[in-house]
């Protein structure tokens, strides 16, 4: 159930075909009614993981705001806009 609940979630959310919605309502019912416990600790999963993804959409909107300031400032010369690299803390399983 770990593999497939992300998509689940997702469809369940905003699928655009109500067969769909309505089928994987019914499968996420039935996974919850077969393992409960299961089923909570994917769901806080995929909640923990969707706010990691916020979180990362918000730093990459940050920095790309940061790199438009700093090139309007420097449009009216001829400087070179120089924006230093920096990179992501790797984590332990190399993601």
């Amino acid at each position: 159930m770990p593999i497939v609940f992300p998509a689940l979630e997702r469809n369940a959310r905003s699928h655009w075909n109500q067969a769909v919605h309505s089928l994987t309502l019914n499968v996420r019912k039935i996974f919850s009614d077969l393992d409960p416990e299961l089923f909570e600790e994917c769901l806080l999963k995929f909640q923990e993981d969707e706010a990691k993804e916020e979180e990362v959409r918000t730093k990459r909107e940050a920095t790309w705001k940061r790199l438009e300031d700093i090139a309007a400032e420097k449009a009216a010369t001829t400087e070179p806009v120089l924006v230093p690299l920096i990179l992501p803390a790797r984590t332990t399983s190399g993601l």
